[in-house]
């Protein structure tokens, strides 16, 4: 053991001999100790190793120059971060959004006072709660592991694999494989220097237990990150942390790590990347019990019959569970791009409901396109990460509306913006958990990089656009998330039946074509109506019903409404074709039996409660209402329940007054 004072940088060097071991262990009680003043690093055969436990790391000068040590953690200063949110959300009423730490706050227009770090993101909490997030997912928060001189490494690579090997005709499958060679997870190494040295996502061999001193405003980043978690929870939304893992990580040490930011600083999740030998047993481990962890490929049957075989021990089963999946991803983009084939898949994922463990629905993440560069590119633009273009993903399912690249022109922008709308309104009323990334919201751009892992710089920060068309969005995206949160027939618990069992007149679900009640899900059909009946979701005294009129095609097509009973009639909540797709009132339609809905639009109907004629109720309150015409229709009368003077109808123009606060 090396123990370095911290006022002066002298070190003392502590033997282990054999009276201190126990099996592959040592142990050693030193005294006395000043924890503040002292730090540690541990060495074996003459070579230094940094605790892998480590809570916090600092930076050292010494005689030998500066010098990365482990800080001791005392006894008395136990750091817990309070005050996380009463009770935990189901699945479907959560809004997760993804965020690197530093870039969501790094820019200038982030206008925080400490941008990059966690106290930056404390301050961009009101933010969150505007757009009605529930959880943040963040990515890796904990310091990583030296680069490892990668630049000799790659050097050593290049010795191996020589470039005139990759033209060399009549090569063996293997050495064509030897010749790009890759990384733990399958990832090609990377050949350029500068920008290996930049690992901005975080991903790769990490020092688990430790945040990053990168992210920190303070002397103290893990004092700092227990603060965010604790702001955090004081604004009800929960706390989810990426860990990811290599192979060299044994499944000890990976539940090490996951219950130590559970237990130390009560994180409300887990997303788990990288080399996961054993999901499951993170599933039944009773630490995490209660605990979100998120993944791909669970295997639910093995979790399910551990959980049995062992009931009582805490385990979470699988109702804590989520699944993470690109398959919707990727149809969700197929079928806004009007790609043939596609309707089918996609209606079936849109409205599939899991009951027993969550479903994470998005279109974009960290990796990939943003959404404003999935509409403004078909192709990937990574020369900037120094590799030739080679890294990223070569399908990425998008459109760039005609124009490659950022333009001027006023109807490719007009039509990026409606699939923007489009994209948002198709993920937020999905079934399942919506996701939304970092920025997309205000149509923040990399310039059509779709592998930003080494751009610690502007292209990889998040850029806080706004402009008009961003705030509209902005505005857009509250509006569809305020929307869901209004109406749970899009956070349903169980499947739909497409059965009327409550003999309400409708079923709880139903699809409509150009025709009402027939649906075309053919291979070529981009156009579907589908009517939700909310009353299966919640009780009501009326009937309430939604109309999704959802048109990917690239002409105008009409779609068939259900006739409504006596009373009702269909109103527009909104139409993605509009700037201002959500106005303040609804609108009826002209006729109704039928919704026009432009090219490559969606428009979402109501069901409004207009009264009939002669039995409109004796006294409707107008309060806020204005009219367009005179107010001498009005009049004033006492209310006896609240003993207050209210405005009512007058009855001689009650049906036509009626019928416009209905549409207000």
């Amino acid at each position: 053991l090396i123990l370095y004072h911290l006022p002066d940088g002298t070190k003392t060097v502590l033997p282990f001999t054999e009276n201190f071991r126990r099996g592959s262990l040592y142990t050693a009680k030193i005294s006395p100790l000043d924890p503040a003043e002292w730090a540690y690093l541990y060495y074996r055969d003459g070579r230094t190793m940094i605790d892998p436990c480590a809570r916090e790391l600092a930076l050292l000068e010494t005689a030998e120059g500066p010098v990365t040590v482990c800080k001791f953690v005392p006894e008395d200063d136990r750091i817990a971060a309070l005050n996380r949110p009463e009770g935990d959300l189901p699945w479907a009423d959560r809004l997760i959004y993804c965020l690197h730490v530093k870039g969501f706050t790094a820019g200038k227009e982030a206008g925080t006072e400490h941008p990059g770090t966690f106290q930056g993101l404390i301050g961009q909490i009101p933010y969150l709660k505007s757009l009605g997030v529930t959880d943040v997912e963040l990515l890796p928060v904990y310091e990583l592991y030296p680069p490892e001189s990668r630049a000799s490494a790659v050097s050593a690579m290049q010795e191996r694999h020589p470039s005139d090997r990759r033209s060399r005709p009549g090569r063996t499958i293997a050495e064509a494989a030897a010749a790009y060679p890759t990384d733990a997870f399958g990832m090609p190494l990377r050949r350029n220097p500068d920008s290996a040295d930049s690992n901005y996502w975080g991903y790769g061999r990490g020092r688990y237990m430790a945040p990053r001193r990168e992210l920190a405003a303070s002397d103290s980043p893990a004092r700092e990150f227990a603060r965010l978690v604790d702001a955090l929870h004081q604004a009800g939304i929960g706390v989810i942390l990426q860990l990811c893992f290599t192979e060299t990580v044994s499944v000890q040490t990976q539940l090490q790590a996951a219950r130590f930011y559970v237990t130390r600083y009560h994180v409300d999740g887990l997303r788990l990347k990288g080399h996961i030998p054993s999901v499951a047993a993170f599933a039944a481990d009773p630490v995490l019990s209660g605990t979100a962890i998120l993944y791909h490929g669970f295997p639910y049957y093995e979790i399910s019959r551990t959980d049995a075989d062992e009931d009582g021990t805490g385990g979470p089963g699988t109702a804590g569970l989520a699944e993470y999946n690109d398959d919707y991803r990727n149809l969700l983009r197929r079928f806004v791009k009007s790609d043939d084939h596609v309707m089918r898949d996609f209606i079936n994922a849109f409205l599939h409901v899991e009951p027993e463990h969550g479903q994470i629905r998005y279109v974009t993440g960290y990796e990939g396109f943003t959404l404003a560069d999935l509409v403004t590119y078909n192709e990937k633009h990574n020369d900037d990460n120094g590799e030739g273009g080679r890294d990223g993903a070569a399908e990425n399912f998008s459109w760039n509306c005609g124009y490659e690249g950022h333009t001027t022109r006023r109807d490719v922008r007009m039509l990026r913006l409606q699939q923007i709308r489009n994209f948002l309104t198709l993920l937020f009323l999905s079934q399942g958990t919506p996701l939304l990334c970092e920025g997309d919201e205000v149509l923040n751009s990399r310039d059509g990089n779709n592998n930003p892992w080494c751009q610690d710089n502007p292209m990889g920060w998040v850029t806080w656009n706004t402009d008009d068309d961003a705030q509209a969005i902005l505005a857009f995206a509250r509006a569809i998330s305020r929307f869901r949160r209004e109406h749970p027939v899009f956070r349903m618990r169980t499947p739909f039946r497409f059965q009327d069992y409550k003999g309400l007149g409708f079923p709880d679900i139903s699809f409509h074509g150009t025709e009402a009640w027939k649906p075309d899900l053919g291979g070529y059909s981009h156009s579907l109506g589908i009517m939700f009946c909310e009353n299966y979701a919640r009780p009501s005294d009326r009937l309430e019903l939604l109309y999704l009129a959802v048109n990917t095609y690239w002409e105008k097509v009409s779609l068939g409404l259900p006739r409504l009973p006596a009373g009702y009639q269909w109103g527009r909540v909104t139409d993605t074709s509009l700037a201002s797709a959500f106005p303040d009132f609804r609108q009826l339609l002209g006729d109704q039996r039928s919704v026009a809905v432009r090219p490559r639009s969606i428009q979402i109907l109501q069901a409004v409660w207009v009264g009939i004629p002669g039995q409109v109720p004796e006294r409707v309150p107008l309060r806020g209402l204005k009219l367009p015409w005179g107010g001498k229709q009005l009049y004033t009368k006492t209310s006896a329940d609240a003993g207050t003077r209210r405005r009512y109808l007058s009855p001689s123009n009650k049906n036509r007054i009626f019928r416009y606060a209905a549409r207000r």
